[in-house]
């Protein structure tokens, strides 16, 4: 995709090859880094109280370790994602922001407003089998 100040069209309007305008690309950016901040500052977080849970000791106390670390990688999962959203956005991606990776087609903006790190569409993604 191209940056947003260099919109093909050159009116700061959304076409095939960047599906956003400059505009959108900005929100889509802010909230992508919000979402990325919030997400490791909550992954610290569970791993701090997982460590400190003077449960861990006792039986049960492993169980929610492994319920932390599972959550850390979930986490950790969404972070790349977010980034490789972050980089279509920049400019950086083979496939344009919001332009899904295995249909071509746009990913529907209901689906971007859930999870906007998305590479695919709901398309995309049964092909993907998620």
């Amino acid at each position: 995709m191209n940056a947003p100040s260099q919109s093909r069209s050159g009116s700061g309007t959304a076409t095939a090859r960047n599906p956003c305008t400059p505009r959108e690309c900005l929100g889509w950016m802010r909230t992508l880094e919000q979402q990325r901040s919030r997400l490791l500052a909550d992954s610290d977080l569970l791993a701090d109280e997982a460590a400190s849970d003077p449960s861990s000791t006792r039986d049960g106390g492993k169980q929610a370790i492994e319920v932390a670390i599972g959550a850390r990688e979930d986490v950790q999962v969404t972070v790349q994602l977010i980034d490789a959203a972050l980089a279509k956005l920049a400019g950086l991606g083979a496939v344009p922001y919001g332009i899904c990776e295995e249909t071509g087609e746009p990913i529907e903006r209901e689906r971007l407003d859930l999870m906007p790190w998305t590479p695919v569409s709901v398309r995309g993604a049964r092909l993907r089998g998620r």
